[in-house]
């Protein structure tokens, strides 16, 4: 009887999911602005609390590119505003302009975005990338992950 009970008790368990492990796919992430210099040395994110911290990073990268002043969202218990920096290259231009996928899984955020295909020999520059991303906060998550996919 023992035996049984403790069967049952370990088939219940095996069933239970947790919310966090469920993977998320109809995520709609909007990329806000995306440049090409400004952003760290090293890959990185910041999820952004309020709107001054959002100004603020946006001010500190200052290249906000077409010389235009875009309207900022209002950070809300809607989306989630997260700055993204892709680090430093050596050469070419390595702006994400497009989010192909975005999934949660495991409280990590994945970003799909194309790959880069560099057209050979360039002027070497040293670039720091970064974007400006919102997504529904909805999905939970305490983690970024940007993902190349082949094009």
């Amino acid at each position: 009887m023992n035996k049984l009970l403790f069967l049952c008790l370990a088939f219940i368990l095996s069933c239970k999911t947790n919310v966090s492990d469920k993977p998320y796919q109809d995520l709609k992430p909007n990329i806000l602005i995306t440049s090409s210099q400004g952003g760290a040395e090293s890959e990185g994110f910041v999820i952004l609390k309020d709107q001054q911290q959002l100004l603020a990073e946006v001010a500190k990268r200052n290249t906000v590119e077409d010389g235009d002043k875009p309207g900022y969202p209002a950070i809300s218990d809607k989306n989630k505003i997260i700055i993204y920096d892709l680090g430093s290259f050596s050469s070419g231009d390595h702006r994400i302009t497009e989010i192909k996928k975005a999934s949660v899984e495991n409280n990590v955020l994945t970003l799909e975005v194309p790959e880069y295909k560099s057209g050979g020999m360039e002027i070497m520059m040293i670039s720091n990338p970064w974007m400006l991303v919102s997504v529904p906060s909805d999905k939970p998550f305490t983690s970024v992950k940007l993902t190349y996919s082949k094009l």
